[in-house]
């Protein structure tokens, strides 16, 4: 191992949820997929927020590591106050009606980023635009985890995690509420350019209640494999899955060591048939 991320006994097939520098993650495309090859990941979904920048360079190390990489992203919507994550998944390259939205929402992201330092600067707290740009790197989609790791950097926070806590959450200096997309409007627009949706990570916010509806509007699949779900939870959600029909698949979330610490490639994972059937369903 190069990259300090230890191997993992019995790594899944397919690791369906890990992010890029082309998002929020610490690694470029081609070393997230450098790393899924050496702990023995055979299958790897890159699914950046808003944005599929990383994909084709994910793809070329795929060819050359025999890694396979499937195109996807990770949208945030909302019921009510209630954040939720979809996750997006294409057998082949990115219809241009979907890129197009994409773009969209990566416009919305520069300027609720910008609009973040703002509000920031107006309260006192000395970050600017540069800061945050410094810790983009790759990204074309800069949002709250970079405006976060700029502060961190700069020494106005202790780490990451705090000047999140302190300075970008609701009701904080910084916080800027994001376009509020319904899980109905992304489901839509994904099923529209011939993907197939997942809903990510239910058990973090408790969104068994929207399950059946979204089953019933064409969700795919849930992410019942989750780092943070634990046993019982992972069972719960793939029970709920086989009662509506679902893919039940499995993702790390992974984003790098300074976000979700401890959390490797790998960490959650699934199996090559629930990946196909995944497929089968954007297909269909």
């Amino acid at each position: 191992m190069t990259r300090g991320t230890g191997l993992q006994p019995q790594a899944p097939y397919a690791d369906l949820h890990v992010h890029t520098r082309a998002s929020d993650g610490t690694l470029s495309p081609a070393a997230l997929i450098e790393v899924a090859a050496e702990v023995g990941v055979g299958c790897v979904a890159v699914t950046d927020h808003d944005t599929t920048a990383g994909v084709g360079e994910a793809m070329s190390a795929g060819a050359r590591l025999s890694v396979r990489v499937l195109a996807g992203c990770e949208m945030t919507c909302y019921r009510g106050s209630a954040e939720v994550h979809i996750l997006a998944y294409f057998p082949g390259e990115i219809p241009p009606r979907f890129a197009f939205l994409l773009e969209a929402l990566s416009r919305e992201r520069l300027d609720r980023a910008r609009e973040m330092v703002a509000r920031l600067n107006a309260s006192g707290t000395p970050l600017s635009w540069g800061d945050v740009l410094a810790e983009c790197r790759d990204s074309t989609s800069p949002g709250r985890v970079h405006v976060a790791r700029a502060l961190a950097r700069k020494g106005l926070a202790g780490s990451v995690a705090q000047a999140w806590s302190r300075f970008l959450e609701e009701g904080r200096p910084g916080y800027v509420p994001k376009r509020q997309m319904t899980p109905e409007e992304v489901l839509g627009a994904i099923l529209d350019a011939g993907g197939a949706a997942a809903l990510a990570h239910p058990g973090m916010g408790s969104h068994d209640e929207l399950i059946a509806p979204l089953a019933a509007a064409g969700l795919a699949a849930v992410e019942a494999m989750y780092p943070a779900h634990g046993k019982v939870n992972e069972e719960h959600y793939a029970r709920l899955a086989a009662r509506y029909g679902l893919v039940a698949i499995g993702g790390s979330d992974f984003h790098g060591a300074d976000f979700h610490a401890g959390v490797r490639i790998g960490a959650r994972g699934c199996g090559r048939d629930a990946v196909e059937a995944l497929l089968a369903r954007a297909r269909s």
